[in-house]
Order: structure tokens, then C-alpha cells, then sequence
């Protein structure tokens, strides 16, 4: 009986165990009910504190409106003295709210943008080659509305150079664009006619002779910041940079917010709705359309069109005249200026044009000869906008245009040295020309920078020692991708001589190569003791030809 003991007092202890498991969770179901109480009572609490806030927060405002009426703000007071009217983020503007940063301590608010922080241009030869285009919180039609209503607004701009000039040798590398899109090639101030930076209206830029510290073009690093203060043209829409090939090279530009301050005041009766606009009237919903009718600058018996729009009619349509001593029935299209000037349509197209149909509908109205984007590149066409696009007329194809988005053409040769090693890309020591950085002399390559048709051609003297019956050659060989492409052949025959004889080749090529292939030179044989003659005596040089820019 003994063991039957045993098994039940096992029993009863694995029992207990889980009766004790069993009241530990009970305990921690009542703790965690607790604590979820507790929680609730706070978030009951933060709701109620945040429903304060945003009552005070309302009686803020409503008190700025009051100060505002009475020509002093909230910080104003604060201060004790006038100042520049403060800002807030209750700007009226017609469109939705903007989302913008209001800095309360100094009355500012700034429009953000997606370029913010520093941003690097990376490593490429011409003017602009580096764009960026800036995406603004807030539509065109806001941000201008803002600037109607400031005092002044202004935007930084700070460019981190090494190597890497605006401008170098009277070609402008980089600018700016304004709202409206046209290029700005002063990077501080207010005044666009002229190109400088904020040292060189200091007068301390590192290069006394230049206006900005970048434009130095020293191997060193350089800063050159200001702020640009017309607002007028403000914000920046779009960034430009270029002339940074080599690898030491290198520029970072970092653009501040839109920012504005102050409030335009308005002295005495309001004369428009831009008026009452600006002292606190907020503008209706749209209920409908009235044909508002131009101030009449004429008022006599009309005797044309152009006398008719003078007294106000703006309707295209037929009326009476006075010629001499009859009326005439005349018809007048008020769409037209005076000088007969096109008023162009609103754009229904906003791509790249590859049409006369693509143009017309941009807003183009003027026959003439215009460049679109064909298939791999830009072509000029001839367009007929006094026929319908289904006229077999309205277009005309003329031909292709020139256009290269990269400069690619070198001129290489090899000074005193002789060179005789096979299969290894030829190395050259004389740079003649080298425009947009693709040829390496070092290793002899040259890496097509953009899509298209390239030229190639090589001239040479090979030199061979003197030989009484032995026949001396060398084959020269143009390789891309480490292909032979095409070679040339020179050899000499029974050199009874005492001296070296020399004998010339040459070889051209052209070939459609895409981004990124690699072309050289290389000797394929040469018998013993014969070399490739230097002393300027070896050329290659290669160009583009055609860009394919699809």
C-alpha cells in the first residue's frame, strides 16, 4: 500500500501547483485591469488638456485679430516698442491651408521644400549638367499670395565648392532659376544684372580678382553663401551646376526655406480687393460669372473693330460701322490684339513637343520651323498652324538637328618614348584635346559618355631595325570591350641599311557604341627589336558624330 500513498500525495502537490499557477494569474488579470484603468484616466485627462489647449489657442487668435485691427500683435506687446507686424499661420489665402513653419519668436513664416539639407552634384563637365528642380510645400498661386502679404521675404542658398567654379574663363556654369523660370546668375542680393556672390560684394574673396570664392578654382575647399532678398522672382525653382569632371572635384548645395516676414500695411481707403484682402477680408465662395466690361476709351460713332473694343465690347461676333456715309456690317474678332498679335489658347500639352499636334497644343499659333523629339532625336519640322492636323500639310518634316547632351572629342599623341608591349591597350603621355574628360591617358581608354555614332582614326610610324633577309612587321589593332574591331599592317622588307627604317599606317572607324563602352589601341605583333616611334609621330583622335538621345 505503501506506493499507492506515494502516487496520491504526487497528485495532490501537482494539484496545489497549478491552483497556485491558477491565482498567480488571477493576480496579474487584476493588476493589468488596474493598469489599463489607469490609463484610461489619463487619456481622459490629456483629451481635457488638449481641449484647453485648443481653446486657448482660439482666444490667441481671436486676440491677434483684435491687435492686428489695432495695429499692434501679441509680440509686439511683448516687447514694449513697434516692430515688424509678426506672422501667423492663419494666412487667408483662397486655395486649401499650407503647410508652412511659423516661427513665433520672430514673426516669420517659411514655406518647406523637398532640398532642404545638403546635396551633392557628383562629377560632370558642362554648363547646368547637374539639375535639380525644387518641389514647395505650397502651390505657386500660395507662396505668392504670402509674398503679397509680407514685408519682405528672402531665401539662402550656400554652395560647398572644391574645384568646382560657377563661373571659370567667361562661361557661366551655374545658375539659378526663378519662379518663372528664367536663369539668375547672382547668388546673393537682390541686384540680377551682374554675377557675384557674398564676398565679392565684401570685397574679401579669396581671389581678389574674382566674385565668388569658388570661382577661384582652387584645389582646396571653398564656401560661398548668401541671400537672395527680391521677392519678386522669389522662390527658387530649380538649380543648376556643372564643371566638376575630375574626381578631386566636387560641389554640395544646401537651399533655405522660403521665408517671410512683416506685413504690408495699407494707408487709407482701400482701392481694390487685393486691399481688402491684405487688411483681413477673406474672399467669398465662387457663387457665379459676371462679363466684367473694360473702361471705355472711346466714345464716338464707331467707325471699326478697333474703335468698337475701345468702348468696351469684348465679344467676337458682327456689327455695325460707319464708313463715310453708311453703315457697314463688319465682323470682329476680339480675341485678337490691335496689332494682330495671336492671344494664345491655354495649354493642353505640357511634355516634351514631338509633333506640330504636341506644339499647337502647348499654345503655339505661329507657322514656322520648330525642333521636336523624334524617335532617337531631335528633328526640325515645319508647321503650318492655318490648316487642321489632319491636313497632310500641317507638318513637314525637315531634318535632323545637331543636338549633344555631352562633349566627347579628343586628340591624343605619344612624346619620346618607343613602345613595343602586345596585347595592352596603348598609354599616351600628350593630351591635345580631351573636352568632356573621357579619354584616360594612363591606360589609354576612352569611355563613350552618351548613346550614338563615334569616329575613331590612328596614324603612326613604326620603326624597324636593320635586317638582311629577316621581314619585320607590326599589326595595330582597334579593340572595344576587349573585341578587335579592326586593324592596320606595316612591314619592311630586307633592311641592308645600317640605319632604322620606318614605315607609316593608319586606321579610321566608325561605330555605334553605347554608354559606357570602352575603346583603345593595342599592338597586336611585332617582330624583335621593331617599336612604335614616338616623338609626336603617333596620333589617335575620336569624336561624336550622332547622339542618340532616346
Amino acid at each position: 500500500m505503501l506506493p499507492r500513498k506515494i502516487e496520491l500525495r504526487d497528485i495532490l502537490a501537482l494539484k496545489k501547483s497549478r491552483l497556485e499557477t491558477l491565482e498567480l494569474k488571477v493576480i496579474q488579470h487584476d493588476l493589468m485591469e488596474e493598469k489599463m484603468a489607469q490609463l484610461e484616466s489619463k487619456i481622459i485627462r490629456l483629451e481635457a488638456k488638449d481641449k484647453q489647449c485648443e481653446i486657448l489657442t482660439e482666444k490667441v487668435s481671436q486676440l491677434d485679430l483684435v491687435l492686428d485691427k489695432q495695429g499692434q500683435t501679441s509680440h509686439q506687446l511683448q516687447n514694449g516698442k513697434n516692430s515688424i507686424m509678426s506672422r501667423t499661420c492663419r494666412e487667408g489665402i483662397g486655395d486649401g491651408p499650407i503647410y508652412v513653419y511659423c516661427d513665433m519668436a520672430t514673426g516669420s513664416t517659411s514655406v518647406l521644400h523637398d532640398s532642404e539639407g545638403p546635396m551633392n552634384v557628383g562629377h560632370c563637365t558642362d554648363p547646368g549638367c547637374y539639375s535639380r528642380a525644387i518641389n514647395y510645400s505650397a502651390s505657386q498661386r500660395q507662396i505668392g499670395a504670402l509674398a503679397e502679404l509680407s514685408e519682405e521675404c528672402h531665401q539662402s542658398i550656400q554652395y560647398d565648392c572644391n574645384y568646382a567654379p560657377l563661373e571659370f574663363n567667361g562661361v557661366t556654369y551655374s545658375w539659378w532659376n526663378d519662379k518663372e523660370g528664367n536663369a539668375k546668375f547672382f547668388w546673393t542680393g537682390s541686384d540680377s544684372s551682374v554675377h557675384t556672390c557674398q564676398c565679392g560684394i565684401d570685397g574679401n574673396c579669396i581671389d581678389p580678382n574674382a566674385k565668388c570664392n569658388c570661382d577661384a578654382t582652387l584645389p582646396i575647399p571653398q564656401v560661398d553663401s548668401g541671400v537672395i532678398t527680391d521677392k519678386e522672382i522669389l522662390p527658387i525653382s530649380r538649380l543648376n551646376f556643372g564643371r566638376t569632371p575630375l574626381e578631386t572635384s566636387s560641389g554640395i548645395h544646401t537651399l533655405g526655406r522660403y521665408e517671410c516676414t512683416g506685413k504690408v500695411a495699407i494707408v487709407g481707403m482701400p482701392t481694390s480687393c487685393e486691399d481688402l484682402w491684405r487688411i483681413g477680408h477673406s474672399f467669398q465662395n465662387l457663387i457665379g460669372y459676371v462679363e466684367v466690361k473694360p473702361k471705355p476709351t472711346y466714345f464716338n460713332i464707331p467707325t471699326s473693330c478697333a474703335n468698337l473694343k475701345g468702348t468696351g465690347h469684348t465679344s467676337s461676333g458682327l456689327y455695325l460701322v460707319m464708313e463715310g456715309e453708311l453703315v457697314k456690317n463688319v465682323y470682329c474678332d476680339f480675341t485678337k490684339l490691335s496689332s494682330d498679335a495671336e492671344v494664345k489658347p491655354k495649354p493642353t500639352y505640357f511634355g516634351i513637343p514631338t509633333s506640330c499636334a504636341n506644339l499647337k497644343a502647348t499654345g503655339h499659333t505661329s507657322s514656322g520651323l520648330y525642333s521636336v523629339m523624334g524617335t532617337a532625336k531631335v528633328e526640325s519640322v515645319y508647321c503650318d498652324f492655318t490648316k487642321l492636323p489632319s491636313d497632310a500639310s500641317f507638318q513637314k518634316w525637315i531634318g535632323y538637328n545637331d543636338v549633344k547632351s555631352a562633349a566627347a572629342y579628343f586628340y591624343v599623341q605619344r612624346s619620346n618614348a618607343h613602345f613595343n608591349q602586345t596585347k595592352t591597350p596603348i598609354p599616351f603621355d600628350v593630351e591635345k584635346l580631351n573636352a568632356g574628360g573621357a579619354f584616360n591617358l594612363n591606360s589609354g581608354k576612352f569611355t563613350t559618355p552618351v548613346k550614338g555614332k563615334y569616329f575613331f582614326t590612328a596614324s603612326g610610324i613604326p620603326s624597324f631595325p636593320a635586317s638582311s633577309s629577316a621581314r619585320q612587321a607590326m599589326d595595330i589593332g582597334l579593340y572595344k570591350n576587349g573585341s578587335l574591331i579592326g586593324q592596320a599592317h606595316s612591314d619592311e622588307m630586307h633592311n641592308n641599311t645600317a640605319t632604322r627604317l620606318h614605315e607609316t599606317f593608319s586606321l579610321q572607324s566608325t561605330l555605334e557604341l553605347q554608354k559606357g563602352d570602352q575603346i583603345w589601341l593595342e599592338i597586336k605583333l611585332v617582330t624583335t627589336d621593331a617599336d612604335l616611334h614616338g616623338n609626336g609621330y603617333f596620333h589617335f583622335i575620336g569624336f561624336i558624330l550622332e547622339e542618340e538621345l532616346i
